[in-house]
């Protein structure tokens, strides 16, 4: 068992910044190393506003080559890493024991790591000395131990569980024959995952790295080292050592959020080859040929992305009639109107016309991804907003595709109703903005639009995506709490705390589950922990009738007053006022801008909005 310490005295010219670089330039185990430990050395001033990331790896092979390649890697990703790690055999006590060191560390992500060649080396030696019947008794065998390992973990924490697959015998045992044959050992291993990861989805927020297509990815030839295997049980070269901290790293940033939610981009060059005003749209290069189809390729790329839920938008100089026919009749064009939820076609500066998109959708300009072509584009983009994420495309445009599909940006561990139908709910959102600006009153728009709402206890299916607004949700959230799904899973289990949703519909669509509330009783008062509501459904009122209806379930839990707090993060100043223009009495004011409040019940000093058509209010238990 290990633990991570500094061994080095930072130099006077030590920063994060340049010690990255430093191993950016010059990237070997030797320089991980060395810069782990002056980073870990740096004076906590330097690093006070970075969050301690804490890192436990459960293993059972020599893996301690990785701890400073990941320590590197959180780094970059702007944390402060602590890192844990297992002996060789201990790894189910450390789980499997309450007051374990395990335990005592708290980590934030537990990654286990096994091997075949350890936890059954006759199975990939003597595969052939096996029967049908013995391959499913050891498959079943090895899924309970690491099942009982994953259950006691969940019990015990709220954080990322992150189990590595096993990779593929580079030399399988039936030779070419055993890729075809049902029999064959490559089978009998993907199997064994396959069953592994269904295993892994009855445990919240505990996933599978599928490591044989990490490997694959890269080249097996250049991730396994036969030498360092033999000599010391340490597997894996440099390049896979940085490959896998650099995805323990991302799946814990997509695990805590928030991940970016718009990509915007280009047209001439990016969404097709040449310059429309110049070409024409019959000169543009798009198709199935090349080079129009490494366009093609790009925009399959992007249109994955949108029913994934990203948001996607165009920003581009260019006239845009022109750039609409293409979208619209360009026969090779993938990237459809209803694929957009925004654009911004026209001759002003970029800059300028990402804050106007930013606006219209209602999202943060640190939301975004910015892509171009042109380095003048993104240097100006990257000068004015720096919020802004900026990816240059490569230079050749058959790589367009690749580069896309390899970003994690937008990456999550799970995808939701609501994220299938973003795109549209977007669309949706730009037709109630028109008709708002035709109406005579508010009221007469909000009446307009037929609104039916339900509030009620969180559902069990729910729950990810629950997890998944508390990690996402930057401005309408006055505590900005992040909650992982088996914290929400343990909330909702709670007899003193209610855990509420809200989903919204009208005569455009369904908005789906739109906002949460998390209260908690405590000695006949109430607590607000959590209040948030999605961007795109500001501005219809839904936030005062799901408080009123959370108002009155804790005066009738016999609550005397209900408390909240306010809590500034530079994204949610929108909801400053929002306590206080609800009757809520300011008892508290800090220092850094955040405040207390306290409603007394049971009175309710607003009336709930009367233009909703429907409600359905479902919050007993």
């Amino acid at each position: 068992m290990s633990v991570a310490s500094p061994e080095v005295a930072p130099r006077p010219a030590d920063t994060v910044e340049r010690l990255l670089a430093w191993v950016r330039a010059k990237p070997t185990l030797a320089r991980y190393g060395t810069a782990a430990q002056r980073l870990a050395a740096l004076p906590r001033e330097m690093t006070s506003g970075l969050s301690e990331t804490r890192f436990a790896l459960l293993r059972n092979f020599t893996l301690e080559p990785l701890l400073p390649v990941l320590e590197v890697g959180a780094w970059q990703a702007g944390w402060r890493p602590a890192t844990f790690m297992s002996g060789y055999d201990d790894a189910h006590a450390q789980a499997l024991t309450a007051g374990s060191p395990l335990y005592a560390f708290g980590p934030d992500a537990v990654i286990v790591a096994f091997r075949l060649d350890l936890l059954a080396p006759k199975l990939l030696h003597d595969f052939l000395s096996f029967d049908a019947a013995q391959l499913e008794r050891e498959a079943a065998g090895i899924g309970d131990r690491i099942e009982a390992l994953v259950a006691a973990l969940r019990r015990q924490v709220r954080s990322l569980i992150l189990v590595n697959g096993f990779e593929l015998p580079c030399s399988p045992a039936l030779g070419f024959a055993d890729g075809h044959l049902p029999a064959g050992q490559l089978t009998w291993v993907r199997r064994l995952n396959l069953q592994l990861a269904e295993r892994l989805q009855q445990y919240p927020d505990a996933y599978l790295l599928d490591l044989d297509h990490l490997f694959a990815r890269v080249g097996y030839d250049e991730c396994l080292d036969p030498r360092g295997w033999q000599m010391s049980q340490a597997p894996y070269t440099k390049t896979a050592l940085v490959e896998l901290a650099q995805t323990y790293v991302e799946y814990l940033r997509a695990f805590r959020g928030p991940i970016k939610k718009c990509l915007v981009l280009d047209c001439d060059n990016t969404l097709w080859g040449g310059v429309l005003g110049e070409e024409g749209p019959a000169g543009i290069q798009l198709g199935r040929d090349y080079p129009g189809s490494c366009y093609t390729a790009l925009q399959e790329a992007v249109v994955n992305l949108s029913r994934r839920g990203v948001i996607v938008a165009l920003c581009s100089k260019n006239d845009e009639v022109d750039v609409l026919d293409v979208i619209r009749t360009h026969p090779h064009m993938v990237l459809r109107e209803e694929h957009l939820a925004g654009f911004r076609v026209n001759w002003n500066d970029k800059a300028a016309n990402l804050r106007e998109l930013a606006s219209e959708l209602n999202i943060g300009l640190d939301s975004m991804v910015f892509v171009d072509d042109s380095p003048f584009e993104a240097a100006l983009v990257r000068s004015q907003l720096p919020e802004v994420t900026v990816w240059e495309l490569p230079p050749n445009p058959s790589e367009y595709a690749a580069f896309l599909q390899r970003q994690t940006a937008f990456d999550s561990l799970d995808l939701s109703d609501e994220d299938r139908q973003r795109t549209r709910m977007y669309r949706a959102e730009a037709a109630r903005r028109t008709e708002l600006a035709s109406s005579v009153s508010l009221e007469d728009f909000y009446r307009s639009l037929q609104m039916e709402v339900c509030v009620e206890r969180v559902a069990d299916f729910d729950v990810p995506r629950v997890a998944q607004l508390t990690q996402r949700t930057n401005q309408f959230n006055l505590t900005t709490r992040r909650r992982t799904e088996t914290e929400i899973a343990e909330l909702a289990r709670d007899d003193r705390v209610g855990v509420f949703t809200a989903k919204l519909s009208d005569k455009y669509g369904d908005s789906g589950l739109v906002a949460v509330a998390i209260v908690r009783l405590h000695e006949g008062e109430a607590e607000l922990d959590t209040f948030l509501m999605s961007c795109r459904v500001f501005g219809r009122s839904l936030e005062s009738l799901f408080l009123h209806h959370i108002i009155g379930w804790c005066a009738a839990r016999g609550a005397a007053a209900l408390g909240g707090s306010y809590v500034p993060t530079g994204k949610n100043g929108l909801v400053k006022d929002f306590l206080a223009d609800h009757g809520f009495a300011l008892i508290d004011a800090g220092e850094q801008g955040a405040t207390r409040w306290r409603l007394t019940l049971p009175a309710l000093p607003f009336s709930p909005p009367a233009w909703f058509e429907r409600q359905d209010i479902r919050l007993d238990d």
